[in-house]
């Protein structure tokens, strides 16, 4: 008797605890035509519904910081992570010195970010003073334009960008990781 007790106690238990986990899978499961549940995932930020523009220009001691965001256009939450593709152009679009090093001289760990619609992403592009090295380590040399590419994405966004940069050595321009967020305003 005891143990029959016991067994209908258990298949009550079982019963109650199947009951109350349904409405939580319906909740996060759909059906498909097939019978079969489908889960959403969230997709990476295709390029054309990543808007790219310039934010402040901040300087230290011998480092100007050109800040980029990265806003989501679409309609849909997206994805991003990583480094952007960075260089600087003459007028005619001709590359000035290597592409910017990837550098995490934030120092935050690079994370896959979620953009909802209209979420920002932010970075920002060290550019050292080519005065601060000696002509034959820098081989200075003056841009007109500033090309971005968002990580993993081949459209580029190109800025009209007057500085002088080194083309070679330590003082060439670098850009940190994607952060969460607009950045400084």
């Amino acid at each position: 008797m005891r143990s029959t007790r016991l067994l209908v106690a258990i298949a009550l238990a079982a019963t109650t605890a199947a009951l109350l986990a349904t409405p939580q899978a319906i909740a996060t499961t759909s059906a498909t035509p097939s019978g079969a549940t489908r889960t959403s995932t969230i997709q990476p930020c295709k390029g054309a519904n990543l808007h790219v523009t310039r934010g402040p220009l901040e300087g230290t001691a011998g480092t100007s910081y050109q800040t980029l965001k990265f806003q989501n256009a679409g309609k849909k939450a997206c994805t991003v992570k990583g480094y952007p593709t960075t260089s600087f152009r003459t007028a005619k679009g001709k590359l000035v010195g290597p592409p910017s090093s990837h550098d995490n001289f934030t120092g935050v760990p690079v994370h896959r970010l979620t953009l909802k619609p209209g979420g920002f992403a932010h970075t920002a592009v060290a550019i050292p003073d080519a005065g601060n090295f000696p002509a034959s380590q820098c081989k200075p040399h003056t841009t007109a334009k500033l090309r971005v590419t968002a990580p993993k994405r081949a459209i580029a966004t190109v800025f009209p960008y007057h500085t002088t940069v080194c083309t070679i050595g330590d003082g060439t321009t670098r850009v940190g990781p994607l952060r969460k967020g607009k950045g400084q305003p």
